[in-house]
Formats: structure tokens, sequence, C-alpha cells
């Protein structure tokens, strides 16, 4: 076998090492600090019940001060407003 083919078949059949522990040693994100469990939560519901074809046009909005909404799922437009500190 040449090396390239054992570097290839390395890399191909490589584990990341087990991460048993490390969850603890992580510091709370500021999502988790700031949004309830209960929200993050029901986002996450909302997101997995969104087609590809209903994520697209949120990354773009609707227009330049507004995000799509997506009524079958009862998500309204969101106004956005740019300040000195971005997009909030």
């Amino acid at each position: 076998m040449s090396l390239k083919m054992w570097a290839i078949e390395r890399v191909r059949t490589a584990r990341p090492p087990p991460a048993q522990g490390l969850h603890l040693l992580r510091e709370p994100s500021m999502t988790e600090q700031l949004v309830p469990a209960e929200t993050r939560d029901r986002v996450r519901e909302i997101v997995s019940q969104l087609s590809l074809e209903e994520k697209a046009p949120l990354t773009v909005g609707r227009d330049f001060w507004t995000t799509q909404p997506v009524e079958r799922l009862g998500v309204p437009s969101i106004w956005l407003a740019d300040g000195p500190t971005g997009v909030r």
C-alpha cells in the first residue's frame, strides 16, 4: 500500500477521541444564560419542522428590514433595526 493510500485510509477510518467529562468543563453560552430552556426547546421544535423551502427565505428576509414569516408554523415576520452596534 502506498503512503498516500495509507494516509487516505487512516483519515477515512479515524475516530475522534471520546469527550467524556468535557461537557462538565464548558461554561454556559450567552444563549443558555439569557434564553429560558423552554424557549430554546420550542425554537428547536419549530426549526426541525421547517422545510428547506421555508428555511431559505429566512436567510434573506422579506424586504430590507423584515424577516419572512412562516404562517404554517405561526412564525411572524420580525422587524429589525440597524444601530451603532449592528442589527437588532
